[in-house]
């Protein structure tokens, strides 16, 4: 099934629910750098300077997210992808000072932009600049989720917690405005808000079993409609990873798979993949199960030494699963079969 989750996962758009998202925060960024000119390019023949930036280590062979987007009259589009352009400069490469980091950023959108998207994306650059420091020196950054015994001793730590999401959403709108930060962070704000009050209810301990499912239901009904799909597409890969297993147990056929996977709307070619990935997850298990009853007989055997019996079962191992990335998957399944 790991195998299917894997291309399940390549072949789809996950999302996930996180808590106090810490992608605001490195230490004292710069709130200000100096501007370029308007609408120049780097390597540009319009008669402005070309742009040279030293690259970071950290972002060889890798580019920058594409969130950059300008509609018909030629005004950024604000989204959140905007975001993660510029955290790709200002938190990935590490081993630069922070003012390389941010010249790096700007050479960028000096190189993808023209005025007036690039005035109005070199803007928010400095807006966010300035929010980052803003965030580091208030604390509001980041957080750690709190354990659900922790709250349990200590309920008064959900309306301190409230507090600290109000005071992060309201620096957010001080420093990036109303629509950047909705933009930005609507959704981020709206898990976070919703795993503070799952959290709130499951340590309420006047609430009956029933009650507390129905307020969770509830909870998670209520987030918008973007999470609630990216949700959907999270736990997409692993149920239908379980249902090809289910099937694969009943004895049903690729074809009869096949029809499964076109009636949810999957892809002829993923579905290729997907059947191919669990045909080889039933090779590998075979395989495993007839080690795994060698290994055992070569455990109950009274007349080795520990070490004998311990050389028998890597070279057994060893032979058997040929592949590297297979031998680690035997070595890890042998570990936890120890443990038991």
């Amino acid at each position: 099934m790991s195998f299917v989750v894997a291309v399940l996962v390549a072949v789809s758009v996950a999302g996930g629910v996180y808590w106090w998202h810490t992608a605001d925060a490195p230490e004292s960024p710069a709130a200000s750098q100096p501007q370029a000119p308007k609408g120049a390019f780097i390597g540009s023949v319009g008669g402005e300077p070309s742009t040279t930036v030293a690259p970071a280590p950290e972002l060889a062979d890798t580019q920058a997210p594409d969130g950059l987007h300008v509609d018909t009259h030629g005004h950024l589009i604000v989204e959140a992808d905007n975001r993660a352009v510029f955290d790709y400069f200002l938190d990935v490469p590490a081993s630069l000072p922070e003012a390389q980091r941010v010249s790096m950023a700007q050479a960028h959108l000096r190189a993808k932009l023209v005025t007036p998207a690039l005035a109005e994306a070199q803007s928010l650059l400095q807006r966010y600049l300035a929010y980052r420091k803003a965030a580091a020196a208030s604390g509001t950054a980041a957080r750690n989720k709190p354990s659900l015994e922790q709250v349990r001793q200590r309920p008064e730590m959900i309306a301190a917690l409230r507090q600290q999401l109000s005071d992060r959403t309201a620096l957010r709108r001080q420093y990036l405005g109303t629509d950047v930060a909705q933009a930005w962070y609507g959704d981020d704000d709206a898990m976070d808000t919703a795993a503070l009050d799952r959290l709130a209810v499951m340590a309420d301990p006047s609430l009956t079993p029933e009650q507390r499912a129905a307020r969770i239901a509830a909870i998670d009904a209520s987030l918008p409609p973007s999470v609630q799909q990216a949700r959907r597409n999270a736990s997409a890969p692993l149920k239908l990873a379980n249902d090809m297993e289910t099937w694969t147990r009943q004895g049903m056929s690729e074809a009869e798979m096949r029809q499964r996977l076109s009636a949810r709307g999957v892809d002829s070619l993923v579905a290729d993949r997907l059947i191919q990935g669990n045909r080889e997850e039933a090779d590998w298990r075979s395989r495993y199960d007839t080690y795994t009853h060698e290994r055992d007989r070569i455990n109950a055997f009274a007349g080795l030494s520990d070490a004998d019996r311990a050389a028998q079962i890597a070279q057994l191992r060893q032979q058997t699963f040929t592949a590297s990335n297979e031998l680690l998957r035997a070595q890890a399944l042998d570990a936890l079969a120890q443990r038991k």
